[in-house]
C-alpha cells in the first residue's frame, strides 16, 4: 500500500492537489509508524501538516495535528505533543470534527497521565477526574461517530475509573 501512495503522490505532485498530496502523506506516514519507522512516520506527518496548513485545509490540518501529536506521546515528547494536541482539540472543535475532537481530549489525558505528579492526594483526585470525564468525552464522540477507534478509548477510560476509585477509595 505505502508504495501505491508514494506512486500517487508522484502523479499528484504536478497538479496542484494539496488537499489529496496532504492525504496521501499522512497515509504513508500511518504505514511508516505501523511498520515501527518512526523517523520516516514523522517526516510524513510534518510534510502533511505543512502540506495542509499552506492549502488552508481545517481538516486535513486537524487530522495531521492529531496523528503528528499521538505519535510524539508515544515517544515521550510530551511538550511538543501537548501543543499540537491542543491545537488539534480547538481546531476541531471549531470545524465540528468530532472524531478528531474526540481522540485529541483522550490523547492529552494520556499525556496528563504520563507527565503529572501531583504534590498531594487531593491533586491527584482532580486530575484523575478530568482525566475520567476527558476520557468519557472521548468514547462518546468516538460512538457517535461509529469510530474504530472505539474500543481503544473504552480500555483507557476503564484504566482511568479504575485509578480513580483506588485513590478515592483511599483518600475517604
Amino acid at each position: 500500500a505505502a508504495e501505491y501512495f508514494r506512486e500517487s503522490l508522484e502523479m499528484t505532485r504536478d497538479l496542484h492537489l494539496p488537499m489529496l498530496i496532504a492525504r496521501l502523506l499522512l497515509n504513508i506516514g500511518s504505514i511508516e509508524r505501523n511498520r515501527g519507522n518512526t523517523t520516516l512516520a514523522i517526516d510524513y506527518y510534518r510534510r502533511s501538516l505543512l502540506t495542509a496548513r499552506q492549502d488552508k485545509n481545517p481538516e486535513g490540518t486537524a487530522v495531521a495535528l492529531l496523528n503528528l501529536g499521538s505519535m510524539l506521546r508515544e515517544m515521550g515528547t510530551y511538550d511538543e505533543s501537548s501543543l499540537l494536541l491542543a491545537e488539534a482539540l480547538e481546531l476541531s472543535r471549531s470545524i465540528g470534527q468530532k472524531e478528531y475532537e474526540g481522540s485529541s481530549l483522550g490523547e492529552l489525558a494520556l499525556i496528563r497521565r504520563a507527565t503529572a505528579t501531583p504534590a498531594n492526594p487531593e491533586q491527584h483526585l482532580v486530575l484523575l477526574a478530568r482525566n475520567v470525564a476527558d476520557l468519557r468525552t472521548c468514547v462518546d464522540l468516538l460512538q457517535e461517530t461509529h469510530s474504530m477507534e472505539t474500543d481503544k478509548w473504552k480500555t483507557e477510560l476503564a484504566a482511568a475509573e479504575q485509578e480513580f476509585a483506588i485513590l478515592e477509595a483511599g483518600s475517604l
